[in-house]
Parts: structure tokens; C-alpha cells; sequence
């Protein structure tokens, strides 16, 4: 019943601030551009399309303004063209559903993992208000599906490690990794859930090296990876499928008809386009510079009012901190005063989970030559912010016990949430009007907005 009330509180908060005026602005944004086109192939045209990314974000995106009515009826010729053929909350309301949920996902996953409902409730929250999240999922988008993904297919996962009974179990591991495969299927960064699945398997096999572990985590793979592949393969038949008629996508090379060919081409056509990107951008940010949030990212703007991609100082400078506090505590510990409640270890046992998922989903970053930007550190945020909170939990900041129980100091990390939100929220949400706001903030930070 508690976490009901505190789940309930999230769920208002999210999603009132993704579906109030979801159809603002009625004007297509930054890269709505392409991803509205994209849309309007599945669901009208047929036309066949090149993108360097898989098809299953898009095809969610698609799927739900389809079933909404929608037909492809909208032009993306340009940014700031006028959206009045379809509704744009109608073609926004995938990735508005999957930000929305998210914040439940997140509370979820920290108490998978170990943490108190105070501490999966400030998580929540966290990613609840964090500026970028909640932009980046407010717009014809892929990165909400695939961040629902990732972190629902690692609930999945903890949830059939807590399993004994074959049959749930088996259903567990087959939804995680359907959800992987779905992550996968958005953005190849997406993978970061079956890596990190596979890595929490093969732990559990190395902590008990017996045959019957053995044999389970062999199974719990197996069942993962097939999902996976399944979901993976089924995304890529369907826009094979959908994408019947000529088009532009024809110049990187016509599909031949037989999907099983199709898709390892298509695929291998990806990675090459994906490195053959060498133009710059104004907007452009190096890897290391993320979870510093340096350099946001400009998507539209109109009469002196402005949205940029920028997240929640708090969030993004408080987790970037958080990392670096817990990666110095074994020093800290045996170097100087600094103790730990009597019993606990220096770290949480089940921290390595979310800090190997912020690895593997922020370094193969680097090795990507093409132009980046700030909203690619998504994925590492949410893994972070679990991190900060587990951390902040097991050190006793976050005591036992219902929210009102805490020490003043964790109400006042909320309200630096909240008031980081507040001073980024110009940039963030259309309908607020603080022209001058924003004309001071960017006359007073010119690289940084």
C-alpha cells in the first residue's frame, strides 16, 4: 500500500508534465523532422526509408497515431512547419506514455535492487523532473521507448532471479528479454540491456559454480537471448513488410523481398553509415563532456521563446558527483575518519548492477567518431541517478522507514530538484513564458546554452 501511494504521486507528477499541453508547440522540432517523416511511411505512403537506427521506436511511434486514426496525413517538410493536419499530442503520445512511466519503472528497479522506498522514491522523482527527460519525451522521439525498455527489461530480469518456480521463472526471462530485444530495436545503444543481462547471468553462475547453477543460468540465457532475437527479427519483418513502395531509402540498396536477406544488410548498412558521418554541428558535444551537461542542444524557437535540450543540474551535476564520491569511498574509508554504519560494506551489495550498466551504457560512446549530443547521456543518467540513491541509502542518509521519516536534509534535496527543474523549465516546456528569463540566462551563458 505504501509504495502504491508513492508509485501514485510519481504517476501524477509525470504524467501531468507530459500530457498537459502535449500538442505545444504545434510546430514540427529539431529532429521531429525526420522521425515524422519516418511515421508517415509506416502508416501512409509506404515508402522505403534509410535510417541509422532499427525500426522498433519507430514503428511504436506509429503503431499508436495509427491506432489513433492517423494515416500519414501530416507533412515534416521543415522545423517550424505548422503541425494542423493531425494532432500533435495524438503523434507525440508514445514516447509521452513511455517518459511517463518511467519514473515507475526506475522506483521499481531500486527496490529490485536492494534500496528503501525512500530512496526508489527520490530516484522516481528524479528522473521524474529531470529537464531533459522530460523534453527529450515530449516530442516524436525514440528515446522514451528505448529507456522504458532497457530499464523495464532489467526489472524483468531481477524479478526472475527471484523466481524458483520453473514456469514464472521462464515467463520472466522471456519478457526481459523482449524488452531487450525491443531496446536493441530502438537504438543500437539499446544493447546495453542484453549486455548487462548477460553480465548479472554470468555473476550468478561465477558466485555458485555448481552444476545446477549451471544449468540455470543456461537456461535463464537461452530463454533471454531467443527473446530477444525474436522481438529484434519481428521489428525488422514489419518494416520490411510496411515499406512495400520505392523511396528514398532505395539509394543505400532496394530490399530484395526476402527480409532474411534484407536484415543482415540493412544492418551492416548502419554501422557503415553510422561511422561514414563526418559533418559537424553548432549543437555538437564530446563524450566526457555529458555528465558535466556543458553544452546543451537548441530545438526550436519562436518569438524570443526557446526549448533546449538541458537537464536538471541537480540530477545531472548531483549523480556525475554521486559517481565520483562512491568510486573514492574504499580510499576514503581506509585512508581517514570516515565510517560506515556498523556491519554494512563500503558499497551496496547489488551497486555493481547499476554501475555496469552506466559503463556499458556511456563508453562504447566514445568509440563513435560521428557528431554526438548531450541527450545521447540519457541512458548513463538513469543509471547514475539508481546508483546516487542506492549509495545514499546504504551509507544511512536515507534512513528506514516512510518518506516522513526522513532527515530534513532528504526534503532538501527534493526541493534542489524541484528548484533545478523550475529554473531550467523555460527551456523545457512551451507553455511557459519567461522570454526574459531565458534572454538573460543565454546572454549569461553562451556556451552553455
Amino acid at each position: 500500500m505504501r509504495n502504491s501511494r508513492s508509485l501514485a504521486v510519481l504517476l501524477v507528477i509525470s504524467a501531468g508534465l507530459h500530457f498537459h499541453a502535449l500538442s505545444e508547440p504545434r510546430t514540427v522540432v529539431f529532429d521531429e523532422i525526420h522521425f515524422g517523416g519516418f511515421i508517415n511511411a509506416y502508416s501512409g505512403s509506404g515508402a522505403y526509408f534509410f535510417d541509422i537506427h532499427p525500426p522498433h521506436g519507430k514503428l511504436l511511434i506509429a503503431g499508436g497515431a495509427a491506432l489513433g486514426g492517423y494515416r500519414g496525413e501530416q507533412p515534416f517538410e521543415r522545423i517550424h512547419a505548422p503541425l494542423d493536419r493531425a494532432s500533435p499530442a495524438l503523434l507525440r503520445s508514445v514516447p509521452a506514455i513511455a517518459g511517463a512511466a518511467l519514473p515507475l519503472v526506475v522506483f521499481a528497479l531500486v527496490c529490485l535492487l536492494g534500496g528503501s522506498r525512500a530512496a526508489a522514491f527520490l530516484a522516481g522523482l528524479a528522473v521524474a523532473l529531470d529537464n531533459g527527460i522530460l523534453l527529450q519525451t515530449r516530442l516524436i522521439a525514440i528515446d522514451g521507448p528505448m529507456l522504458l525498455s532497457i530499464f523495464a527489461a532489467l526489472c524483468a530480469y531481477l524479478m526472475m532471479m527471484r523466481e524458483a518456480r520453473p514456469l514464472p521463472r521462464a515467463i520472466w526471462a522471456l519478457g526481459a528479454g523482449a524488452l531487450a530485444g525491443l531496446a536493441a530495436g530502438c537504438k543500437m545503444t539499446g544493447l546495453a540491456a542484453l549486455g548487462l543481462i548477460g553480465i548479472c547471468i554470468a555473476v550468478s553462475f561465477l558466485r555458485d559454480r555448481s552444476v545446477e547453477m549451471l544449468r540455470r543460468s543456461l537456461a535463464d540465457g537461452t530463454l533471454v537471448l531467443a527473446s530477444a532475437i525474436v522481438v529484434y527479427l519481428a521489428g525488422w519483418m514489419l518494416h520490411f513488410a510496411l515499406l512495400d513502395q520505392p523511396g528514398p531509402g532505395d539509394i543505400w540498396g532496394k530490399p530484395t523481398g526476402s527480409p532474411w536477406v534484407d536484415i543482415p544488410n540493412t544492418i551492416g548498412r548502419i554501422f557503415t553509415a553510422a561511422r561514414d558521418i563526418t559533418a559537424g554541428h553548432p549543437y555538437a558535444s564530446p563524450w566526457w563532456s555529458w555528465p558535466l551537461m556543458l553544452r546543451s542542444v537548441s530545438y526550436w524557437s519562436s518569438g524570443g521563446h526557446h526549448l533546449h535540450f538541458l537537464g536538471n543540474p541537480m540530477v545531472w551535476w548531483g549523480s556525475t558527483l554521486a559517481l565520483a564520491v562512491i568510486a573514492i569511498t574504499p580510499y576514503l574509508v581506509r585512508t581517514t575518519d570516515l565510517s560506515l554504519p556498523e556491519g554494512r560494506s563500503v558499497w551496496p551489495e547489488n551497486l555493481w548492477v547499476v554501475l555496469c550498466g552506466w559503463g556499458l551504457a556511456f563508453f562504447p560512446l566514445a568509440l563513435l567518431t560521428r557528431v554526438m549530443f548531450l541527450y545521447h547521456y540519457l541512458t548513463p543518467l538513469v543509471f547514475a541517478v539508481c546508483a546516487a540513491v542506492l549509495w545514499l541509502d546504504h551509507i544511512g542518509w536515507i534512513r528506514p522507514g516512510r518518506l516522513r521519516d526522513q532527515r530534513s536534509s532528504y526534503y532538501l534535496a527534493i526541493a534542489a530538484i524541484v528548484a533545478g527543474f523550475a529554473a531550467i523549465s523555460p527551456f523545457t516546456l512551451p507553455y511557459v513564458e519567461a522570454k526574459a528569463y531565458q534572454a538573460a540566462l543565454l546572454a549569461a551563458l553562451p556556451g552553455w546554452i
